[in-house]
């Protein structure tokens, strides 16, 4: 199966093949059972997406100690694996690579925040926006 992985420390996008999700989230250079996934895009006559797998804390580390990048006006740090699904939610081969967007420090994140050119990442629920730390309610 086809997947992508992205390294935003070396600022590299990199096509892999690989058995299962599970050996190409290990490849990307993630933890099982450490990890969130989200779409990406879902086409809405086909129903076939992008999918990404992220460590699931990736945005509560400390901005001086994360590498950023973004997709579609959408932030994520540290290593990330995409990976392709079709309309029943089957992983596919990847066939097409959005565009990922890489940025050298926190500043460059805000700068891209005021230019209006990704959403700053926030959750109303936990009352939590970036780049505060770590709510917390993941302490206990």
């Amino acid at each position: 199966m086809r997947y992508v992985t992205i390294d935003p420390t070396r600022t590299a996008v990199k096509v892999i093949d690989a058995d299962n999700h599970p050996s190409a989230v290990e490849a990307a250079g993630l933890e099982i059972g450490q990890v969130d996934h989200g779409v990406i895009e879902r086409d809405p006559f086909t129903g076939i997406g992008v999918s990404i797998c992220v460590y699931e804390y990736s945005l509560f580390v400390p901005a001086d100690a994360q590498k950023y990048f973004a997709i579609n006006g959408k932030l994520y740090g540290g290593k990330a694996l995409l990976y392709a699904f079709d309309e029943k939610g089957e992983t596919i081969d990847l066939t097409r690579v959005p565009d990922v967007f890489f940025f050298g420090s926190a500043r460059a994140v805000e700068m891209a925040i005021a230019a209006g050119q990704i959403e700053r990442p926030r959750s109303a629920t936990l009352g939590w926006e970036w780049p505060q730390p770590k709510p917390e309610y993941f302490n206990r």
